[in-house]
């Protein structure tokens, strides 16, 4: 909502932790695509 992003469960978030996070799979300085989809992971905080 608003641009924000998304809010993980309660039980999945640690510390000030909320919003999922999106790494990279592959190191961007080993050569990995920076806005590659198969790229990305979506994880939660936890």
């Amino acid at each position: 909502k608003r641009g924000r992003a998304p809010y993980s469960l309660i039980r999945q978030q640690v510390g000030g932790r909320w919003t999922y996070e999106i790494p990279h799979v592959g190191k961007i300085q080993y050569g990995g695509m920076v806005f590659d989809v198969d790229n990305l992971m979506i994880n939660t905080p936890k």
